[in-house]
This record gives structure tokens, C-alpha cells and sequence, in this order.
């Protein structure tokens, strides 16, 4: 290992607190990508979160090591570009899948057969979860469904977390992330919610489902 990078390496583990830190080693990263990582605690988290539904989902069969594999050798092309490093871990395979049964289960509250929506939580430490939510809107003429989805990385403080991953953009979808009890409530704001289709709405009171999960 050369001494000047050793030395950051060093300075950023000095700095980080075992909750921030990613799924691997730091003392032995390897390459600039793996210490950009190890100094950011958002891009620590969302590599938590990876392996951890890696994890299942290879498992499961739903992913192969020859694509993780694939994705580690393209998130290390990023080098220490924080912007492309987090762009190539929003689009990880798993994420894309959904991640279902995952974690938590949260079924929300109050809604008619028409309008059910669940929501799965993962805890990454530090704070940060893992989270998917799904709703839908079954139309009754002229017939179909509407759906609405949202899944990301948020930290929790003092019981509320904000996913809006798009700050600068009119339009998008964008909610509060509150805890209360054993459930969890969502809030959609902005100047207009594009969370899901015509009459989907992601936002209401989940309820903690009994069972466990994968």
C-alpha cells in the first residue's frame, strides 16, 4: 500500500464510527473507490444495504454472483467520483427488483379493497434504512389498476426521515417518513406528488405485520 494513500486511509477510519462504515473492511481497501466509500457515510450505508439484500436475494436465486461481480467492477470505474458512485449504487440489479420480503412488513391502514399499499423496512444501522413501498388504485370503469412505488436509503432522526432524492426537481415524488409506535406513516408533500398513477397515493398510516421475513 503506498504511505500517502495508507495515510488517508487511516484518517477516514479515524473519523468514522463502526455504524458508519461500509460492508467491507477499510483497513483493507484496495482502491480508491473502496476509500471514497469508507469516507462517506451515505455511500457506506447504501453498500450495507446492498450486501445486505444481496445476501437474500442470492439466496433466493433472484441474483447471480456473476452479476454482482459485474456491478462491483463497474461501481469501481467511478474511482472516487462521488456523483457517479452514488448513481451506480441507486441502480444496483436487487434494488430494481423490487426487494421484496426483505424486512418489516407494513400494511396501511383505513384503505378500501381498492386502494391497498404495503411497505417493507431494512435497518442498516446508524440510523439508515433500507424501505419499499407499493400501492395501488383498481379502477372500476373502465377496469385496470394504477400502481405507485417508491424505494430508497433515508436516515431516521428523532423518529422522522424525508426521501427526496430529486431536491431540485418540481414534480417528483417526495414524503416524510415518520415513526410511531409499531407503525409508520407516510406523508407525501410538494408542489405535486409523482409517486404512482392517476388516484395512487403512497401516503397513510402502516401497520407492523406479524411473520417472519427472508
Amino acid at each position: 500500500m503506498r504511505p500517502l494513500f495508507a495515510l488517508l486511509l487511516l484518517v477516514l477510519l479515524g473519523a468514522a464510527s463502526p455504524a458508519d462504515r461500509p460492508s467491507f473492511d477499510c483497513a483493507a481497501a484496495s482502491n480508491l473507490t473502496e476509500m471514497a466509500i469508507c469516507g462517506d457515510p451515505e455511500l457506506a450505508a447504501w453498500d450495507r444495504a446492498v450486501a445486505r439484500l444481496y445476501r437474500s436475494q442470492r439466496n433466493a436465486g433472484d441474483i447471480k454472483p456473476s452479476d454482482q461481480r459485474q456491478w462491483l467492477s463497474r461501481r469501481d470505474e467511478c474511482g472516487r467520483d462521488r456523483t457517479c458512485l452514488a448513481k451506480i449504487y441507486r441502480s444496483w440489479s436487487g434494488f430494481e427488483l423490487n426487494a421484496q420480503g426483505f424486512g418489516t412488513l407494513y400494511r396501511r391502514n383505513g384503505t378500501q379493497p381498492r386502494d391497498p399499499a404495503s411497505l417493507e423496512v431494512l435497518p442498516i444501522t446508524g440510523g439508515w434504512i433500507y424501505f419499499s413501498v407499493t400501492a395501488l388504485h383498481v379502477q372500476v370503469a373502465p377496469g385496470g389498476v394504477n400502481d405507485g412505488q417508491a424505494w430508497g436509503l433515508v436516515q431516521m432522526h428523532k423518529g422522522l426521515a424525508t426521501f427526496n432524492p430529486e431536491p431540485n426537481r418540481d414534480f417528483t415524488c417526495r414524503f416524510y417518513l415518520r415513526q410511531s409506535g409499531l407503525g409508520l406513516s407516510i406523508e407525501e408533500f410538494g408542489k405535486a406528488t409523482r409517486c404512482g398513477g392517476l388516484n395512487v397515493s403512497l401516503s397513510g398510516f402502516y401497520t407492523r405485520m406479524p411473520g417472519k421475513r427472508r
